[in-house]
């Protein structure tokens, strides 16, 4: 026997406990829902995992308001109808489908399953370009193989919006609104934002992962590796730098009404959870925290992120935008809050991507010092970084590629200057240190190739990263 059911969803935690028709009637749903079962009607086991955004509200048979996503509605119609001609409909809990790599199984109680077709989670590159992407042949090669699992948005910097001669394929048509910005401005949370918020209309898994990218950046991992490291449900990443980076103030009682306003939360250590501001937090001493811009999103975060935004939170806000670099604050702010200057323990992080699902986050500078031995290449220590950037002459990757005479480091930028180095060229070592590395983007890469490199680099690329055969 085998039943068809149409549309599988994830069903919401707050209905796991309870049988579906207990809590939900279609009364107007009238059509008959046929099966086939020799031995009488079949019984179905429905996991419930973790829920996503798209949300409206049905109103309960109790009277209740449940959030439920749209796209539900055909699939839980359906297995009403089943159970009003005699089926058993009986939810359980699973963990979220990535931990499990696999798609929800619908399985009756004679043991027959058969996995349902779902749309897979996707990539979101979200490119943030001047005018046109230099290093495009080396995307496309990365893409070759991707399919239907990603998505691509650009936003670019020129005044004039983006080009659309000067894109690849995957590109065009797929420019943001553009968006008046610069660095460390309040415009370029704008940009992030706004390639969010449209990158969001087309997401449709929860497990979709918002990855932001730069037109200096090349991937070094193979698009699969990419794809399934970051649509696992491991949680979103943020590079964060070392505390004594990050902005401290003392809050006068409009800082803290204004805190109020924008829905700033701050950590309560006797919780361990961010909590909202009451507005009598006048004199309290608090902690801002700094991570890199480039950072990957989980669905959740992307989506609480462009709420706020869109509200208008922090935007007006003169007290918190207080810090050198905003892009480098505000979506850790949004997200989480503000921690009080005064506690060194650790900040439980839910959602962010380590090796227990959730993170402790420390601003205690000896505590950090003696975590950096897991990374060196960055100042950032905490936390899990998609991107590598060359901030440190001394950290390991620097001083393998300077040993490297076939690989060099361009340190125009670097220490002191607000900008990492740029790998101007990198030889089969180099790009083999960068495969095993646990990065998966590179940057700053050198725009302009040389001529008479960048055909022999591009096959090194092929063959060394993405693992195609030499030709």
């Amino acid at each position: 026997m085998k039943t068809k059911i149409p549309f599988v969803f994830n069903l919401l935690d707050g209905i796991m406990s309870r049988s579906l028709h207990s809590w939900m009637s279609a009364p107007d749903f009238k059509e008959e829902v046929p099966f086939s079962n020799e031995t009488g009607p079949p019984s179905f086991l429905v996991p419930v995992v973790d829920p996503s955004f798209k949300k409206e509200s049905t109103g309960m048979e109790n009277g209740e308001n449940r959030e439920v996503e749209p796209e539900q509605e055909p699939f839980l119609q359906t297995l009403v109808a089943f159970q009003a001609q005699g089926a058993q409909v009986t939810l359980v809990t699973q963990q979220p489908v990535a931990q499990q790599g696999q798609q929800p199984i619908l399985q009756s109680q004679a043991g027959e399953s058969e996995e349902e077709s779902l749309p897979p989670p996707r990539l979101f590159l979200l490119f943030m370009v001047n005018d046109s992407l230099p290093l495009a042949d080396y995307w496309d090669d990365f893409l070759g193989g991707a399919g239907d699992r990603y998505a691509a948005h650009v936003h670019c910097y020129a005044q004039g919006g983006c080009g659309v001669d000067e894109f690849p394929e995957f590109l065009k048509g797929r420019a943001v609104e553009f968006t008046e910005s610069s660095r460390c401005r309040i415009g370029l949370v704008d940009v992030m934002n706004q390639l969010l918020k449209t990158a969001l209309k087309s997401s449709g898994h929860s497990n979709d992962n918002f990855i932001f990218v730069s037109e200096s950046d090349l991937p070094a991992k193979s698009f699969d590796q990419v794809y399934d490291e970051h649509t696992a449900a491991v949680g979103s990443r943020f590079c964060i730098f070392d505390p004594d980076q990050w902005a401290h103030m003392e809050l006068t009682a409009d800082d803290a009404r204004d805190a109020v306003k924008n829905k700033v939360d701050i950590y309560d250590p006797a919780t361990k959870k961010f909590v909202p501001f009451t507005g009598d937090e006048a004199g309290l001493k608090i902690t801002q925290v700094k991570h890199s811009q480039w950072i990957s999103l989980t669905r959740a975060h992307a989506k609480k992120m462009v709420g706020k935004w869109e509200e208008g939170r922090l935007a007006d806000s003169k007290s918190f935008l207080n810090t050198v670099c905003i892009d480098e604050h505000w979506h850790f702010m949004a997200v989480f809050g503000v921690i009080p200057q005064s506690y060194l323990g650790p900040v439980e992080l839910q959602g962010v991507a380590s090796d227990t699902g959730h993170m402790e986050l420390v601003q205690d500078m000896e505590l950090v010092q003696d975590a950096k031995v897991q990374d060196t290449d960055l100042t950032a220590s905490q936390g899990r970084c998609s991107t590598l950037a060359l901030w440190s002459t001394t950290g390991d990757t620097a001083k393998y590629i300077q040993a490297d005479s076939h690989s060099k480091i361009n340190w125009g930028g670097g220490p002191g200057t607000g900008h990492p180095g740029e790998f101007t060229k990198l030889s089969k070592s180099g790009l083999r240190y960068m495969k095993n590395s646990h990065y998966f983007f590179i940057r700053k890469v050198d725009l302009d190739l040389k001529i008479d490199e960048s055909v022999v680099f591009r096959k090194l690329y092929r063959t060394v990263i993405l693992g195609q055969a030499e030709d």
